[in-house]
């Protein structure tokens, strides 16, 4: 036998043997895991989400005064009881959370007249709840030693925001300094509320705060960048806007007088209730009616040093819970383009990040926010005559209320389950906006599983 025809008799052996090897895996059946669990819940979810978006508008059932997300939910899957294995978690992500806990400090002199009853006091007069795009956005107090920031599930894991208020908190802050860190690393907020000129010095106004001694100057405060959304200091320039203004008229306790005053740019307005408790009229110092017999929703004209002076009525609500029950609770939008008197406030300061971190004044900046570790920290200058509380001017609460708002943590649970690592489960997650008050954009993300 010649050498090539050795060759081809060995590469038809080869090929033979090859074929019959492969052979087993051509003919053995592919199988195909037909687990059509993860795609039924996927459809599930979908299902439930876009049929409550054609009834009523998902925005109108998070963004709503008592939401009822949840029960539309459990209607569409629990009411015919075919779905009975279904669990589910619902979060609204972005958007601002219903609740924010704040948290204060009372070491030592750091309480007004000494005294944490007292500080809760004037604290609750400037966290009032307040409306913003359909539904209360609620603040709740609670003091928190500094020893409470140490270990996991602290006390101030529940925090979402803590409060700084004075030279003997900051002081007091500045000496726990790692504790405030681990408590921005976890994702939570801080409001300092000083006068920077007295507390300049201290380690934590540059390593958390990130300010540096600022200027003096300037007759009015405007905000830095009401128009470019990507700049740090547009969104808490947009809350100021978004908390309002709010007004009680009653005192707990006392059906009359029903009439309560709005104190802005040092100029007091009066606002008097109706009888029916739906209408309200609004004068000036002098006695001068700039809106009469007015409802929610009506607009008028504030006789106020401002380019744009045309103003609203947001809401006019009578409590049914709370201390003021059965009174009537009035919100005022801020004009445009509102400026602030630089007199109220007692000092400035610059941000070591630069000036788009420098929301309310220029040369004089008196709102300065920062982004340290994992969380967010705001620095507004204390008053000039050092009033907290019922005593401030509104629109310096409303600043505050507004910083401790950016500050926080975004979104809320609507629903939440623990479910077993084990479950397979499937996510939806719907995007929108809303934008009756102020510009706000969420995310909605169901999570399904079966329980067994």
């Amino acid at each position: 036998m010649t050498e090539k025809g050795f060759v081809y008799i060995t590469e038809v052996v080869l090929i033979s043997m090859i074929l019959i090897v492969s052979l087993a895996f051509l003919v053995r059946p592919i199988i195909i895991d037909e687990d059509w669990g993860s795609v039924d819940l996927r459809r599930m979810a979908e299902s439930a989400l876009d049929s409550i978006d054609r009834k009523f508008g998902l925005e109108e059932t998070v963004f709503n005064e008592t939401s009822f997300l949840e029960d539309e939910v459990n209607s569409l899957f629990y009411q015919t009881g075919q779905k009975e294995r279904v669990e589910y978690n619902l979060k609204v992500e972005d958007s601002y959370p219903r609740r924010v806990l704040v948290g204060f400090n009372c070491t030592g002199d750091g309480c007004l007249e000494g005294d944490p009853v007292k500080e809760y006091g004037a604290l609750w007069e400037i966290f009032s709840r307040t409306w913003i795009n359909g539904r209360f956005i609620t603040f709740q107090m609670r003091e928190v030693d500094f020893t409470e920031f140490e270990g996991d599930g602290s006390l101030a894991d529940e925090i979402d925001v803590f409060v700084i208020r004075g030279k003997d908190q900051v002081e007091e802050a500045n000496q726990n300094r790692d504790a405030l860190k681990k408590f921005l690393d976890g994702g939570g907020g801080l409001v300092q509320f000083s006068n920077f000129t007295e507390v300049s010095d201290y380690d934590i106004q540059e390593e958390i705060f990130g300010l540096e001694d600022g200027g003096v100057g300037g007759d009015e405060l405007e905000f830095t960048n009401r128009e470019d959304p990507t700049n740090p200091n547009y969104e808490p320039s947009k809350l100021f806007y978004g908390v309002s203004g709010l007004v009680n008229t009653g005192q707990p306790g006392q059906p009359s007088p029903r009439e309560g005053s709005w104190n802005i740019r040092d100029r007091e307005y009066t606002v008097d209730v109706v009888e029916d408790g739906e209408n309200v009229t609004i004068s000036n110092e002098t006695g001068h009616e700039l809106c009469s017999m007015c409802v929610e929703g009506d607009s008028f004209t504030l006789d106020i040093d401002l380019d744009y002076k045309e103003t609203k009525i947001r809401r006019i609500y009578i409590p049914e819970e709370g201390p003021y029950r059965k009174q009537t609770v009035v919100w005022l939008d801020y004009p445009e383009g509102y400026r602030f008197y630089s007199d109220d406030f007692n000092s400035s300061a610059e941000s070591t990040e630069g000036p788009e971190f420098e929301v309310l004044g220029t040369d004089a900046p008196v709102l300065v926010v920062n982004y340290p570790y994992n969380g967010r920290a705001v620095w507004l200058s204390e008053s000039k005559d050092s009033a907290i509380g019922e005593h401030m001017q509104d629109d310096i609460k409303s600043l505050f209320q507004a910083s401790a708002l950016w500050a926080a943590p975004r979104g809320f649970w609507v629903k939440e389950r623990t479910k077993s690592p084990r479950r397979k489960s499937s996510q939806v997650t719907r995007f929108g906006f809303v934008n009756e008050d102020i510009y706000e954009p969420y995310s909605l993300t169901m999570e399904v599983w079966y329980a067994y």
